[in-house]
């Protein structure tokens, strides 16, 4: 193995690590003010919209001009920026440190010819990728973005038996507007998903519904801001059809709506869920299949829990990517005991997930899935490469919403692991999170 110093392909925004990641291919996380990265960001730009399973390009909101005041309370960290088109689509080659065994030889500088360069197969998924690589490597802290949790959870559909993918749905991530208190803010998004551009082919109704009734099961990342907190939660949900010759599924059976956050006032030591807010949360899930047509009679919203998400931690992606990951490997035997396709009829709930996560584990799994989708989308012409980076170098990033500057050696991950979830006793049921003592160290477990 040695360094080889030639040409390196780059998107460009290495160059720029402050800046956000594009918006998610979600309609919805665009209409509500969804942050692509992390907390505090504004509404993103313009860019074109794709069905997840059409890919067909429609065209997006054009904002309206910033006002005065709005230009001053503008948060300064964020940068607006479009999803790039194959019209806008460019690579840069610039030098570089890359490590490298012999076996594929570097690109030279002076292969800058047309013919030469590149061209992804699936655009859109190139760029999406690329974003969201980039923002899982910069720092082990920053919040990770709508667009690479898109990313990461259709990669984990994409690797279940045809059997159950077929039967799977992933929606994009969104919010916060959606899943807002306010109901004025909840108004303003169905408003705008009444628009012409954004109605199905038919004209009938906002054509993210077709997306959604076309598979049983639902999966779907909701970033949430509330009084409670900032994070993401996980809803997973199971549709019926009234009528078994069509294959619409317009009723709701049940849901599960997986919060880590946790109430940082504690309770003789333990920190518990926000019951409320999970409330709240259910009642807006079944008011928005509602108004998309699809039925919601006596439904069951199931009580079940994931790990809790320390209370200085901002991990919630990776929290609702493991327990994705979690709940689609448990299909496999389910599909086996014919409690898949049935579930009411084997008396099947949702499960309780692991009471214990490494968030680091799954982001590095989140990495390599976009570094893989970045390069699969070259037709597999393309390659992972690590690239050295200056010993010295200082990135600026937005950490736990903050602008700060990190240095390299940040991105090895947390020094201390997180604690375990309660376990005994009337109220483990709730998976709360103790609460952690002054006296704390690295040796007992605790992060501090």
């Amino acid at each position: 193995m040695s360094f080889n110093q030639g040409s390196v392909f780059s998107s460009g925004k290495q160059s720029s690590p402050n800046v956000e990641p594009p918006v998610s291919s979600s309609p919805i996380s665009r209409l509500s003010g969804s942050p692509d990265g992390n907390e505090g960001a504004e509404t993103p730009a313009t860019s074109p919209v794709k069905d997840p399973e059409k890919q067909t390009e429609k065209p997006g909101v054009e904002p309206e001009p910033a006002t005065t005041a709005e230009a001053a309370t503008e948060d300064p960290l964020v940068v607006k920026r479009p999803i790039a088109t194959p019209n806008s689509y460019e690579l840069r080659m610039g030098q570089g440190w890359t490590v490298n065994d012999g076996t594929f030889a570097h690109v030279p500088m002076n292969k800058r010819r047309k013919r030469d360069v590149p061209y992804p197969a699936l655009m859109g998924m190139t760029v999406r990728a690329m974003s969201g690589l980039s923002n899982l490597q910069l720092s082990h802290k920053s919040q990770v973005s709508p667009t690479a949790l898109d990313v990461t959870m259709n990669h984990l559909r994409r690797c279940l038996p045809g059997v159950i993918r077929n039967q799977v749905n992933v929606i994009p991530p969104c919010g916060p507007d959606l899943w807002s208190e306010d109901a004025e803010k909840r108004k303003a998004v169905y408003k705008k998903m009444n628009e012409p551009e954004y109605l199905n082919d038919a004209q009938t109704g906002y054509y993210g519904y077709s997306h959604i009734r076309r598979r049983p099961w639902g999966f779907w990342p909701l970033w949430v801001e509330d009084s409670c907190g900032k994070n993401f939660v996980l809803a997973v949900w199971k549709l019926d059809r009234t009528d078994k010759t069509k294959e619409d599924y317009n009723i709701l059976r049940s849901f599960n709506i997986y919060d880590p956050l946790r109430n940082p006032t504690s309770i003789d030591g333990w920190h518990y869920p926000f019951v409320p807010r999970g409330e709240r949360l259910g009642k807006i899930l079944a008011e928005y299949f509602q108004h998309g047509g699809i039925e919601v009679p006596q439904i069951t919203q199931y009580w079940k829990w994931m790990a809790p998400m320390g209370l200085d931690e901002y991990s919630s992606a990776e929290r609702v990517f493991a327990g994705a990951k979690e709940i689609m490997n448990s299909f496999v035997p389910m599909y086996q005991s014919g409690a898949f396709t049935d579930p009411e009829k084997h008396n099947w709930e949702y499960p309780n997930l692991t009471r214990w996560v490494r968030p680091y584990q799954y982001r590095i799994e989140m990495t390599g899935i976009c570094a893989w989708t970045v390069m699969a989308s070259f037709d597999y012409n393309a390659r992972i490469v690590v690239e050295r980076m200056d010993p010295d170098k200082e990135t600026e990033v937005v950490v736990n919403g903050r602008k700060r500057e990190i240095k390299n050696y940040e991105l090895a991950g947390p020094y201390y692991e997180q604690p375990f979830t309660w376990h005994d006793g009337d109220d483990a049921k709730f998976y709360p999170l103790k609460e952690v003592p002054a006296e704390a160290t690295p040796e007992t477990g605790y992060q501090v």
